[in-house]
């Protein structure tokens, strides 16, 4: 594979509802796309779309970074202090080298939807194999309101919820004593700083889910709490595909669950990052459902999903394309 050309365009997509974040709401989601293209003419694109409140960089920093990495293109030439663009590197060197590939294959991945707070039940919303409820308001509320929920389930449909570290530990162990723990497949990040999650299994029979967490550690000396049985895998937060790797390899060792997920990118990362599972995490569900929050896409067409499942066609080249007549091109460069 050679490169003959790099570029780099920002991309704006309208959300159908606001997103609530620390730091206020969002109400579109922004980011930048590379390209690569090849002496044969193959494309392969990366989607960097750091989440303000959740990474460490910004993306005019990104596109800062981006702008020399693109100048005097080089493998691994990104640190790992940012790791949305390394994320969409390795992603953009992998689609291009999967062009290649002369069969189109489509793969179902199935999804877990997720039911924000107020959001009631529907038949679609019950064709999914799991489900996601974020919690984290009081607790006897919220217990009240989970039970119902679970009531209107089938059995076989996984609960997840997810508590972004709103409790503290007598909260979280209140909220426990109103639910079926046993209907609940894991609670992601239940306590305010991260740190007692050892407490959690054995005083509440809660099983855990890491997610911020796993920014905190590092995924050579992974050690994980007992109760553990998922972590959840953000590419857009964790970066390289090596660390992502890594991460899914000391999962995998200790028997946790790999669950990946996005961070609202636009549907080229959900389309990497939807690879990624496939390759990673079997037919684990993912926390892709978030796609249906956009309102417009830069791909067309844009990603399908039915009966709870993602529709992922690869090569990418070979099903879908990109709109860059929506999009502002920030720079290009021959290689």
């Amino acid at each position: 594979m050679s490169l003959v050309e790099v570029s780099l365009y920002r991309y704006r997509l309208k959300l159908k509802q606001a997103l609530m974040l620390s730091t206020g709401a969002l109400g579109h989601r922004e980011g930048l796309l590379i390209q690569l293209v090849d002496e044969e003419g193959f494309e392969g694109w990366g989607d960097a779309a750091p989440l303000p409140g959740f990474s460490v960089e910004s993306l005019t920093e990104v596109e800062d970074a981006a702008k020399d990495l693109l100048a005097n293109f080089e493998e691994g030439l990104i640190p790992d202090a940012l790791p949305s663009l390394s994320f969409a590197r390795d992603t953009a060197l992998g689609m291009l080298d999967g062009q290649r590939e002369t069969e189109l294959a489509v793969n179902k991945l199935p999804l877990n939807s997720l039911l924000g707070r107020g959001a009631e039940l529907d038949a679609a919303t019950l064709a999914y194999p799991a489900i996601k409820l974020k919690v984290g308001g009081d607790p006897l509320q919220e217990a009240l309101r989970v039970s119902e929920i679970c009531s209107q389930l089938p059995p076989e449909m996984g609960i997840r919820l997810d508590a972004n570290r709103a409790w503290e530990l007598d909260q979280l162990l209140a909220f426990a004593d109103g639910i079926d723990v046993s209907r609940i497949a894991y609670i992601e990040e239940p306590l305010v700083d991260g740190r007692g999650l050892e407490h959690v299994f054995f005083q509440s029979g809660l099983r855990i889910a890491l997610d911020e967490s796993l920014l905190e550690r590092s995924a050579v000396q992974a050690d994980f709490e007992e109760g553990v049985s998922a972590v959840i895998l953000k590419p857009t937060l964790l970066g390289s595909l090596k660390n992502i790797a890594a991460w899914c390899t000391a999962a995998e060792m200790r028997g946790v669950e790999r669950v990946f997920s996005s961070c609202f990118e636009s549907g080229v990362g959900h389309w990497s990052i939807g690879r990624l599972a496939l390759a990673f995490a079997g037919d684990c569900p993912a926390g892709l459902d978030t796609y249906r929050a956009f309102e417009e896409d830069i791909m067309n067409p844009g990603l399908e999903a039915d009966a709870g499942a993602l529709a992922l066609s690869s090569p990418f080249g070979q099903r879908y394309a990109i709109r860059t007549d929506q999009l502002r091109e920030v720079g290009s460069w021959r290689v």
